[in-house]
């Protein structure tokens, strides 16, 4: 596995025993991370404050400030920095809480290389964006807005009487928002499953309709855009402008 030279990583967690464990079992990445630990989120907060850091891994149950709070305001104030959920607590309803803030989440106790190769990934996709302030605005972004027509129809099928699990992935599939969102969520470690999953549809008959419905209505994930802003292009015009010019992009990369 390639290493990447001076990454700094902020671990946080209330156990100390936890954080000793992560000591030893990254002592051999030392002197390619500089690897910093602390034991609640106001400790955390200024250690942000103090130094500057690629990512941040975090507990969700820490004192004072809990995991959610931290990376939210880590997303506010440090926009730029990696937020990765390292935790125990294999709960959708946990999973709700945090998919609008983590980038990534892994499960405790995880393996040294799993736990490597997704540090490692997540400090590759940041080295691609070579502006900061792009890399800033995309790591404030916490979802991609869904187009309003589609977004009632998702909307209209998950309250529907008659509702179709199969329906609604297919509703889902046409937006590339909603799809980001839902195979982040159902791929997490909050479900623990097997193999990754790549079809919207697929994940909506996995999570089920009340794990959907609650994304939907109660996180709203799937955020409905104001079009006013969007004057005088229309949200609708600027998605079909994106997808297209993402479609030629993978063409080209392919080709080359």
């Amino acid at each position: 596995m390639t290493h990447l030279e001076r990454c700094a990583v902020l671990f946080v967690d209330d156990d100390p025993r936890v954080l000793q464990g992560l000591r030893r079992m990254l002592h051999a990445e030392r002197h390619h991370w500089n690897l910093q630990f602390a034991a609640s989120g106001r400790e955390a907060i200024t250690c942000l404050g103090r130094d500057a850091f690629d990512a941040v891994v975090t507990d969700l149950r820490i004192p004072g400030m809990d995991g959610v709070e931290l990376l939210n305001f880590a997303m506010e104030h440090h926009p730029t920095v990696a937020r990765i959920v390292l935790s125990g607590e294999i709960d959708p309803a946990a999973g709700f809480k945090t998919v609008r803030c983590a980038h990534q989440f892994i499960a405790k106790p995880c393996e040294a290389k799993t736990f490597k190769t997704a540090l490692n990934r997540a400090f590759a996709l940041r080295r691609l964006i070579g502006s900061s302030r792009l890399k800033a605005l995309l790591s404030r972004l916490q979802a991609l807005p869904s187009q309003p027509a589609l977004y009632t129809q998702v909307m209209a099928e998950i309250q529907s009487p008659n509702s179709s699990f199969r329906r609604v992935g297919e509703l889902i599939a046409r937006d590339v928002g909603m799809t980001a969102k839902i195979l982040q969520l159902v791929n997490s470690a909050f479900f623990g499953l097997p193999r990754r999953i790549a079809s919207p549809q697929e994940a909506v008959s996995l999570l089920g309709y009340d794990t959907v419905k609650g994304l939907v209505l109660g996180v709203k994930i799937f955020s409905q855009f104001d079009s006013k802003r969007m004057k005088p292009f229309g949200l609708d015009t600027l998605w079909q402008h994106s997808l297209a010019a993402s479609q030629c992009a993978r063409a080209i990369s392919a080709a080359e």
